[in-house]
């Protein structure tokens, strides 16, 4: 769970955010208005260097920095994770693209003033930073597309810091709308320009009225790709690549080679900018619901009597400390936990932190699904009310890394309330659990899955900041593929990645989303003995053993939502996949019965079994979804942590999401360094459970 440092009320919180938008606003647009003045002052543009004119975009960071202080660890946040390297690759493509354009056309229609040669580098204002050679007209198009970037990195930043970085984060919790928060982005970047139009005739010297307009319309439909780029990915790099790739081209050959009058039509800022960057925006973005809740939390749990806290023998809860008026209890068995308090409490936060994206609804037949006999403890957090406030579960495992035996501690569902944030709660919670499963449990190593770029890995890895002794490693990033009957109504639940997003286009749609049809393999579904098949280590870096995994679990399962079935072909050859059925939930939208299949055993080496093909893994998954989706599950989600081939996947009707995982190791720093070169052996192939 996402780990904020708040503990507002809703109402007090959302008023501090449009005071905090407010604020640094006028502070950036004050800063940048005296800079442009002072320009002014001396002659404007052409009396000052350009590198001085371009200081004018580091005055939104130097408002932030002013402002709020406290921003500067969310902004390390921001800086310390690139985003990975297919969206600043889509950032830099798409940038260029839409500039391109904005020189292509007018070039085509014969509007350039100057055309492309050494006549058009003679008035490039950067050219004192450069060697003369890249001044030639045959490396300047190849210093201006890659060279230059890198030059105006810096002022992009400086920008970005304000518009994408704090002002962003603080819009989202003062607004509910994300259409909204898309649109005042986007005005407030726009009019953050006026100054320099106004004052020193910057990008449209001819129109001083309509200039401003048009900016401001163009940069509502830039924001809406750069803020959807930065909530993808919780990084400000793909952004500034963006801002300064556009910088780079429109400075280095538009605003060499077109003629200023016609800026209003062709200007990266005016309408040909705006409508390419439409065609982004269409292709890229997704439709932001016209509601969405912000950080307001929902009602806390009811409280647990004193009587109860106190309470009988047969709840199990045993004090282990107590810290600013919370108490931290562990429990061994679910008869100790109030089980609709903690339902509450767990929805109220996964509502609350991921409220863009799908997320389980929990009920007590899951989390007793998720607590089996013997092989659990938690950490549960008690206010001075009794109210739950933090919960942590850990599972008895038992891996193998490259076939070295491990006693682990599954740990999963790190919760705490909205309302209780800010005290260290998650901390204490931390320690805790720790503590038990290693001192109690005998323990060596916890593992844990967190979804890419969420809060909750970095709240571990301040939990292990506190002492030199443990380090944690982690896998790549899994993505989530999702197979359906209908694509674009899971889409609006867990939006389908880049390309993948083309399955939404009719006709294309119809022909990829799933639809039941014969297997050619002669593969059956078999409800019994699917337990029996091994599930050894083979080919994978970690792997769970059978007695002490999911299998397990799924094997003993009685709730007909979660159930591990035997697949059967002709060899003969046998497998199984695990599936469990849950409510999701997402904001905005209704409750849905959606599929997580879980683990997928090809098989071994067992007497008289052949190992599962391409071709049987392909018809198992189409069985397995087909029962599903006639059950009334609306989608099959899969974490391909096992390695299956992509070929695979996309035969059985699989497409990826944007949503990834990773699965993170951490222990004795002296295990996790012994483990961390096998672990990258396999290309970091894991066989995990995912809960």
């Amino acid at each position: 769970m996402a780990i904020q440092d708040s503990f507002m009320t809703a109402p007090a919180r959302s008023a501090a955010a449009r005071k905090n938008v407010f604020t640094v606003v006028a502070m950036a647009y004050a800063a940048v208005a005296l800079h442009n003045a002072w320009i002014a002052a001396r002659g404007g543009l052409a009396g000052v260097p350009m590198i001085v004119f371009g200081l004018c975009q580091l005055t939104p960071a130097l408002a932030v920095a002013i402002y709020d202080r406290r921003y500067a660890r969310r902004l390390g946040q921001l800086l310390s994770r690139t985003g990975g390297w297919r969206p600043m690759l889509g950032a830099y493509v798409a940038t260029a693209m839409v500039v391109g354009a904005c020189i292509a056309l007018p070039y085509a229609l014969g509007l350039c003033r100057v055309p492309y040669g050494a006549a058009m580098t003679v008035s490039y204002p950067l050219r004192a930073l450069i060697p003369d050679a890249w001044l030639a007209p045959g490396y300047f198009w190849l210093y201006v597309l890659v060279g230059a970037p890198f030059l105006h990195l810096l002022t992009a930043m400086g920008e970005e810091i304000l518009w994408r970085g704090y002002l962003l984060d603080e819009m989202l919790k003062a607004f509910p709308s994300r259409r909204k928060i898309y649109l005042v982005n986007g005005v407030l970047w726009g009019f953050w320009h006026l100054p320099m139009i106004v004052l020193l005739r910057w990008d449209f010297p001819e129109h001083p009225l309509l200039g401003p307009l048009l900016i401001v319309a163009s940069q509502i439909v830039w924001s809406l790709v750069l803020i959807d780029m930065r909530l993808k990915t919780d990084s400000l790099w793909p952004v500034i690549v963006m801002h300064a790739v556009a910088n780079a081209m429109t400075i280095g050959l538009y605003d060499r080679m077109v003629d200023h009058a016609y800026n209003p039509v062709f200007s990266p800022w005016g309408l040909c900018g705006g409508l390419a960057m439409a065609v982004v925006a269409k292709l890229t973005v997704r439709a932001p619901h016209a509601q969405v809740p912000g950080p307001a939390a929902p009602p806390r749990p009811a409280a647990v009597s004193r009587a109860e806290l106190r309470g009988a023998p047969r709840q199990g809860l045993e004090l282990l400390e107590v810290h600013g008026g919370v108490r931290y209890y562990l429990f061994e068995e679910p008869s100790s936990l109030p089980m609709a308090e903690i339902c509450d409490l767990v929805n109220a936060a996964w509502e609350h932190d991921y409220r863009d994206r799908a997320v389980i609804r929990f009920d007590r037949d899951y989390l007793r699904w998720l607590m089996p006999e013997n092989q659990f403890f938690g950490i549960l957090a008690l206010d001075d009310r009794g109210a739950p406030v933090g919960l942590e579960l850990g599972l008895d495992r038992v891996i193998r890394v490259h076939g070295d035996r491990h006693r682990v501690s599954y740990v999963t569902l790190l919760t705490v309330h909205p309302e209780a944030r800010g005290r260290g709660i998650a901390q204490r919670i931390l320690r805790c659990l720790t503590r038990h499963a290693v001192e109690s449990r005998g323990a060596e190593l916890l593992i844990s899955v967190f979804d890419d770029n969420a809060a909750g890995m970095p709240t571990v890895e301040k939990s292990l900041r506190a002492g030199e002794a443990w380090a944690m490693t982690t896998s790549p990033a899994y993505p989530i593929w999702a197979a359906a009957p209908d694509l674009a109504e899971v889409d609006r639940y867990e939006p389908l990645k880049g390309a993948a997003r083309l399955a939404l286009v009719p006709g294309i749609r119809q022909l990829l989303q799933f639809k039941p049809k014969p297997v050619a393999s002669g593969g059956r579904l078999s409800d019994e003995a699917a337990a029996a098949l091994p599930a050894g280590p083979g080919g994978y870096a970690v792997a769970f053993e059978p007695e002490a995994s999911l299998v397990a679990m799924y094997a003993a399962s009685a709730v007909e939502s979660a159930r591990e079935l035997r697949i059967e072909f002709p060899g003969p050859k046998a497998g199984s996949v695990s599936y469990h059925v849950l409510e999701v939930m997402r904001p905005g939208l209704p409750d849905r019965a959606m599929a997580q299949i879980q683990m997928i055993q090809p098989g071994a080496a067992a007497p008289g079994l052949a190992p599962l093909g391409n071709r049987e893994l392909v018809d198992a998954l189409r069985l397995v979804n087909a029962r599903l989706f006639r059950a009334g599950a609306i989608c099959a989600f899969l974490v391909n942590s096992t390695g299956l081939a992509t070929s695979v996947l996309l035969r059985a009707g699989f497409l990826p999401t944007e949503r990834k995982v990773r699965i993170a190791l951490r222990g004795p720093r002296a295990l996790i360094n012994s483990l961390g070169d096998s672990l990258g052996e396999l290309d970091g192939r894991w066989l995990v459970d995912i809960l």
